[in-house]
């Protein structure tokens, strides 16, 4: 069958050539028509025909040099029309992350519904703005909903020359007063969700370590408190004084979330005091959770009410847990998603075709064993260049130090010289003011570089953690040293690296059995 949508002439650069095809069969997917199919496939094999870099790596200077080659045989119009396509395409590769810009994303000539239509006193502000309503088309919402957006957020920020990163709630709370006698109050618990939802996106992105939009005015959102009122008031307050124990201790916002949902779950039509409640209620509730939930998410549940009924006993409420461990399921042991050698040559081959940065970030979750979060928090000044040697803050705030090679070393340092900006971050994001790379980008880059290397499955950075340790492990290493490396409180953690890779073992059969 003839593909009429793929690029029927060798391009120089084969990665180039992939990704064009890659976009055109995408808007084939699309049922556009044959013929705008083939006239975008003739006019980016004739622009990249030439073209030996990476797309990627082109510049705005360099796409209006290509297109304006032979401009005596183009008119405005041609050149309009040929500046749109290729834009079509590289917004395409920004909504793939294969890229975080445009490089023509000021010279576009089509209108982004989108975007905001009158320019802000803040340039920051506007950037950022676009980028969140570009997030809500690329979730699909609807136009008429994201124009909604667009508008309130023009309307709140039109005259506000300081950055979006310094408003606080109280400068939020006093302009809604100052407006509010114009609206309905249905109006403003909308402009409300509307702001939320941006600073959301802000926090989500590593941009603000805070949302100002709290969803209660009076008091802070207290992530650690059972806020539905529980039958029982005596419940409540163990449960909230517990939730708190785990947040003075540092345990994260995610594990306290999980354990305050489990609790709130079960005592919420309990009449009867905690003290009273019987290993046979708890059982049967369990009993009937399993029947609804995977074995890992009914351990969850276990875990949490152990844990909030050690405490009981712990601080003298009850004499006697009323859990039982032979409650607890006996689930397979987990193995780990490691990459072979052959996988990690694979991405570092394609990491040499990245931004620098990327292929820095690449290189150190390789050869330090970082959690990813790990990585996002770590600045310059943590890093010890000398004797490869970074401080990170892990699990519970606990800093740790970590090392990594020399290769990684010599990269780093590139890289640092490359670094004009003052941003403390380690890693910076590349366009406009330089912020703190985001764990989200982070994420993308590497699951990006994964399925470009030819990978079978998805490759996210834990898998590099896991590479880590399973290689140490392999060559050797004790697990009282990996548990130190990888920043494990509880060695029985690092046991699942126990179990030597297949490869190992075949060898190892080999050398003592022939």
């Amino acid at each position: 069958m003839d593909k009429y949508w793929e690029i029927k002439k060798a391009l120089p650069n084969k990665e180039n050539e992939k990704v064009i095809n890659e976009y055109l069969l995408s808007l084939k997917n699309e049922s556009r028509k044959q013929t705008t199919l083939i006239t975008y496939r003739c006019l980016l094999q004739s622009i990249f025909m030439d073209v030996e870099r990476l797309y990627t790596s082109l510049t705005s200077d360099d796409i209006q040099e290509m297109l304006t080659k032979n401009k005596n045989d183009k008119n405005e119009k041609t050149l309009k029309n040929h500046l749109n396509i290729l834009s079509f395409f590289y917004n395409y590769c920004v909504d793939k992350g294969y890229m975080e810009q445009s490089p023509i994303l000021e010279n576009r000539v089509t209108i982004n519904y989108w975007e905001l239509k009158k320019p802000l006193p803040n340039d920051e502000n506007q950037k950022v703005i676009n980028e969140f309503l570009l997030s809500l088309k690329r979730a699909n919402r609807t136009k008429r909903e994201i124009i909604k957006y667009r508008g309130f957020l023009q309307l709140f920020f039109k005259g506000k020359v300081n950055s979006y990163s310094s408003v606080t709630s109280n400068d939020i709370q006093k302009w809604l007063t100052e407006h509010q006698k114009n609206w309905k109050k249905m109006t403003i618990y909308i402009y409300i969700h509307y702001l939320r939802s941006f600073y959301n996106f802000c926090l989500e992105k590593g941009f603000i370590d805070k949302n100002p939009i709290l969803f209660l005015w009076e008091k802070e959102d207290k992530y650690w408190e059972v806020t539905m009122p529980l039958l029982n008031k005596v419940n409540q307050e163990r449960i909230n004084e517990y939730l708190l124990s785990l947040y003075v201790v540092n345990y994260s916002r995610h594990t306290i979330s999980g354990y305050r949902y489990v609790l709130q779950s079960f005592f919420k039509d309990r009449k009867e005091l905690f003290t009273s409640i019987a290993s046979g209620d708890i059982q049967h509730w369990l009993a009937q959770l399993q029947k609804m939930k995977k074995e890992r998410t009914t351990m969850f549940y276990i875990n949490a009410l152990t844990s909030f009924y050690r405490f009981c006993v712990e601080e003298g409420y009850l004499e006697k847990t009323p859990m039982k461990k032979r409650w607890f399921p006996r689930l397979p042991k987990p193995v780990p998603k490691y990459l072979n050698k052959e996988e990690v040559a694979k991405v570092r081959k394609q990491s040499e075709k990245e931004l620098l940065r990327n292929r820095v970030l690449v290189e150190f979750l390789i050869t330090s064993g970082c959690r990813i979060g790990e990585v996002y928090l770590l600045n310059r000044a943590d890093v010890d260049l000398e004797n490869r040697i970074a401080m990170v803050v892990g699990k519970g705030k606990k800093i740790r130090q970590v090392h990594f090679s020399v290769k990684c070393a010599l990269l780093l340092e590139r890289y640092l010289e490359t670094r004009k900006d003052e941003n403390p971050a380690l890693f910076v994001t590349i366009e406009g003011k330089p912020r703190r790379l985001s764990i989200n980008w982070m994420y993308r880059i590497i699951n990006r570089m994964g399925s470009s290397s030819g990978l079978s499955s998805a490759l996210h950075p834990h898998r590099f953690r896991h590479t880590f340790a399973t290689d140490l492990i392999g060559k050797g290493a004790e697990l009282s040293f990996l548990a130190d490396e990888l920043g494990h409180a509880n060695l029985q953690t690092t046991q699942i690296y126990a179990n030597l890779p297949e490869k190992k073992i075949i060898t190892l059969y080999r050398r003592y059995m022939g």
